[in-house]
């Protein structure tokens, strides 16, 4: 490579106009600069760009490109790539052979984009707290009384004794072929309990003595509907601890399998806690003139309407 050339690389780069002469006399001893004419680009413009491109500040440049070039007028230069190909001379060891430079080039630097990233909006998801809490709280209800018997003129031991009786009197009735033992039956009976009650007394009932009873002539009475009622409304009471029990179970499919929220279940189990109120109020049969007898009033505890109410949790979506 000629040295002139080299020198030329070498000051077009950025290096200092007495650096690049020493860099140059070191692989070409020989070598005699040129004036400054000769020793840079012939065109300004050109050699100033090239300056700005190799790194050069701006305004350095621009005082480097007035020293061999004083008429200059700066403008702004184009963009380029940052890096330039610069020849460096080969060094060789131990041997007269003549020194050639090596050019040296970089590679350009490579942008690389990436596109940002897009997030959809997702609608709300379903929380079931409400339903879940409203299951809980019944399973825990379901301990509180359900079956009893409360009459004001009698004593707590009284009514238990009372209680007893009348559960056991009305098992053994729709049993024909054994009577039920007073150990079997504890007053009060919570709602699971009550649950195994009526679930032996539904498996008990005998069809055949319903059909006889029916085949009997009915006395009219003045309160026939009332009886009718209470029984009604006394059959309500009973299945109530297992009607809440299957609502429990189809709350959990609805929210488990289905992933809807009970709020139908929740409409029913009220209806049925307002039904038998209904039927109660419809079925208040006079014993004597200042006792009278109903399901919501003496064999409902407490259980059984707590439960019930608790059918709202079921209509709230949350």
């Amino acid at each position: 490579m000629d040295p002139q050339e080299y020198f030329t690389q070498l000051v077009n780069a950025g290096t200092p106009h007495q650096e690049a002469i020493n860099t140059t006399k070191i692989y070409y001893p020989d070598w005699t600069p040129n004036n400054s004419e000769t020793a840079t680009n012939s065109n300004p413009q050109g050699y100033f760009e090239q300056l700005v491109n190799s790194g050069t500040p701006h305004q350095e440049a621009i005082d480097i490109t007035k020293i061999y070039y004083p008429h200059w007028t700066p403008r702004p230069p184009p963009v380029q790539s940052p890096y330039q190909g610069v020849a460096a001379p080969a060094q060789t060891y131990g041997g007269s052979q003549s020194q050639q430079p090596v050019e040296i080039r970089s590679q350009p630097l490579t942008y690389v984009t990436t596109r940002p990233k897009t997030y959809r909006k997702k609608g709300p998801q379903k929380t079931y707290y409400a339903p879940i809490i409203t299951i809980l709280l019944t399973a825990m209800m379901m301990f509180t009384p359900f079956l009893t018997f409360d009459h004001e003129e009698l004593s707590n031991s009284e009514e238990k004794e009372v209680c007893e009786g009348l559960y056991i009197a009305f098992q053994s009735t729709t049993n024909s072929d054994e009577n039920v033992e007073s150990d079997d039956i504890e007053c009060p009976m919570n709602g699971y309990s009550s649950t195994i009650y009526s679930l032996e007394t539904i498996s008990n009932f005998d069809t055949e003595d319903l059909e006889e009873e029916e085949e009997e002539p009915a006395d009219s009475t003045e309160n026939n509907d009332e009886y009718e009622w209470f029984g009604i409304a006394f059959l309500l009471l009973l299945f109530s601890p297992i009607a809440y029990i299957i609502f429990v179970i189809l709350s959990l499919l609805s929210i488990g399998l289905f992933q809807k929220y009970p709020i139908l279940i929740g409409v029913i189990q009220l209806i049925y806690i307002a039904f038998f109120l209904f039927a109660s109020l419809l079925g208040t049969v006079d014993i004597t003139d200042e006792f009278q007898l109903s399901a919501h009033a003496n064999f409902a505890g407490a259980g059984v309407y707590v439960v019930g109410v608790l059918g709202i949790g079921y209509l709230i979506p949350k």
